[in-house]
């Protein structure tokens, strides 16, 4: 059940739409250097998969991400689309359903998106790109994925489970 395709009624495709402007938003507050990039898209990357699942919230990544570059007016690169796809996956599987997110899901997701999406795939493209990449930024790349992980696990408790978020979801849903 959790990788099949939940069909969107008009709240649901208003609530992505929203959804999709809060990304926005939160893109445009990211602190971010030639190798280093802080957001906290992520926290909307983890409702979208909470709320419907690993394949919209996949795909709904895949198109924010390609619009936040175009928008943004650095260059396009497909691969960070396939990072931000990816990461969205796992967060939909661990968190899909759930009115309450354990914070063992919550760590298990974070740590397979930082090490996998992150630390792996982001530095990989990031090599690719700049063609070779000095050891001191790699090593301030795994810093900054070290430091992100404890507010990123906490930030996703608080949001995810927060009562009020759920109860505006629900009185969506039962319109």
């Amino acid at each position: 059940m959790i990788w099949k395709m939940k069909k969107l009624s008009v709240s649901d495709v208003a609530i992505l739409g929203m959804l999709i402007a809060v990304n926005f938003i939160l893109s445009r507050f990211t602190f971010s250097s030639k190798f280093l990039q802080i957001d906290f898209v992520f926290i909307v990357t983890a409702l979208i998969g909470q709320w419907y699942g690993p394949i919209w919230d996949g795909i709904i990544a895949g198109l924010c991400d390609i619009i936040n570059t175009l928008l943004s007016g650095g260059g396009y690169f497909p691969e960070f689309t396939v990072s931000a796809i990816l990461g969205a996956i796992i967060y939909g599987y661990f968190f899909y359903a759930r009115q309450n997110i354990s914070w063992k899901r919550i760590i298990v997701a974070q740590l397979l998106v930082t090490i996998i999406v992150n630390a792996f795939l982001n530095t990989l493209w990031l090599l690719i790109i700049n063609h070779q990449m000095p050891v001191s930024l790699l090593v301030i790349r795994l810093i900054k994925e070290v430091a992100e992980f404890p507010i990123q696990i906490f930030c996703i408790y608080v949001i995810c489970n927060a009562q009020s978020i759920q109860r505006v979801k629900n009185s969506i849903d039962q319109k």
